[in-house]
């Protein structure tokens, strides 16, 4: 049997938002756009899952949190290799959602 090959991908997005680191983070935590419509779950403590919930106990598990630090942002997992090329572009628009939905928060 072949050794898998560990690769790593490096995705840095940055993005102004115009509300509380708090209110950043507690928002980051939230589904949003697709991620909302497909009834994402992150349960947010090292170890958690982030899964869709599909109800009377199915679903499907995407990951696991490995860190989490409050209140910055930090994800680390592994990715599928067919997900890698979406990766940055996926974060982009999630990240906008973030912002929008942060902003509208901050009052």
């Amino acid at each position: 049997m072949a050794a898998e090959e560990i690769k790593s991908l490096h995705v840095v997005k940055e993005v102004q938002i115009a509300a509380p680191p708090d209110v950043v983070f507690q928002t980051v935590l939230e589904p949003h756009g697709p991620m909302k419509d497909m009834n994402m779950k992150l349960e947010p403590w090292p170890g958690g899952r982030w899964f869709r919930d599909l109800g009377n106990n199915t679903g499907h598990l995407w990951g696991h949190v490995q860190v989490i630090k409050p209140p910055t942002h930090q994800a680390f997992g592994l990715i599928e290799p067919a997900l890698e090329q979406g990766v940055s572009k996926g974060w982009g628009d999630m990240l906008e959602h973030i912002r929008t939905a942060a902003e509208k928060k901050r009052g």
